[in-house]
């Protein structure tokens, strides 16, 4: 058997918090958040990596997914869920990438 156990476990890992992002978006009322706000519900899912790697997957769910919209306010980057994020947890149209969600129970 050959293969490492661990290969795209990084692919897995950003794909869990991705959806994690948009779950969080999700829940609040106006549909945003600031980073510093997303840190700590990612801390809550036991992901303690950087705010430079928050920022990357941010920019990746803007760029490659379209899945938010990012503005900045001062220091802060405010993360908004968009039309095709909400699709995405609503499993009305995938986003590879970004894990699927479960179904509703």
């Amino acid at each position: 058997m050959s293969g490492n156990v661990f290969e795209g476990y990084s692919d897995h890992f950003d794909a869990e918090v991705r959806l994690v992002i948009l779950k969080a978006l999700a829940d609040e009322p106006a549909k945003a958040m600031s980073d510093s706000l997303i840190m700590v519900v990612l801390k809550e899912f036991a992901v303690r990596r950087s705010r430079e790697y928050l920022h990357t997957q941010l920019d990746w769910l803007e760029r490659q997914a379209g899945a938010v919209r990012l503005r900045k306010a001062g220091t802060a980057i405010i993360a908004h869920l968009t039309e095709r994020g909400q699709e995405h947890l609503d499993r009305d149209g995938m986003i590879v990438g970004i894990k699927q969600p479960s179904l509703p129970r």
